[in-house]
């Protein structure tokens, strides 16, 4: 981000040589301005080193529409947007520890640490992969002083040495809903508090 929505984050914004797509997370502050409008435009500022020369530039935006539900085109737009949503529940600030990009063997696993303060919710916390390459799973989530941490596995037979992205974790909470006077209105309900930043890996050969 560059010039624009001061005290938002752009997380995971390196694309790895030899990839035409990454995805990568955005990061609202925590007090947004209080008169700030409902849709924001932004816009981001990119550089590339190609033939020993550092080159840089404004991306231009596109969008992916689907004709005749089943070809997908490259559009050129006018701007990005963004909007802040409010939520009944605040999240917690959560940050990446250790080094990136996370090296994922292949046929083998490798944790993720992410930090964030402690609190009752996150013993219940559930964590899913959206759109993940083929062969890239998660596992093993658990409460650690930092924060949380889980598991990436790579199955050996799907993936290949050198394959690198940004995987994109959604975490989900349970709350029971109650009534003014604080009694149990209906059974346990599952809701999503969010996305973690952009995680960075690598899948590298088992040794």
């Amino acid at each position: 981000l560059k010039d624009t929505m001061a005290g938002f984050e752009l997380e995971g914004n390196v694309v790895p040589a030899g990839c035409d797509c990454v995805r990568m997370t955005l990061k609202a502050p925590a007090k947004a301005p209080p008169k700030r409008p409902g849709l924001l435009p932004w816009r981001l500022w990119g550089a590339v080193r190609w033939m020993a020369k550092r080159r840089c530039g404004w991306p231009a935006p596109r969008k992916i529409p689907c004709r005749a539900f089943l070809y997908r085109h490259l559009v050129p737009t006018q701007n990005m947007l963004a909007t802040i949503v409010n939520q009944k529940w605040s999240t917690p600030a959560v940050a990446l520890l250790g080094d990136c990009p996370i090296q994922v063997p292949m046929g083998g696993r490798a944790q993720v640490l992410m930090k964030t303060y402690k609190r009752d919710a996150l013993k219940d916390m559930e964590l899913e992969l959206r759109d993940a390459p083929e062969g890239l799973a998660l596992a093993g989530y658990k409460v650690v002083p930092e924060g949380f941490a889980f598991e990436l596995v790579a199955d050996k037979d799907s993936m290949s040495d050198g394959f690198k992205d940004n995987v994109i974790v959604e975490a989900f909470t349970y709350y029971v809903p109650k009534d003014k006077e604080g009694k149990p209105t209906g059974p346990k309900r599952r809701t999503s508090a969010g996305f973690l930043p952009a995680i960075p890996i690598e899948v590298v050969a088992s040794n």
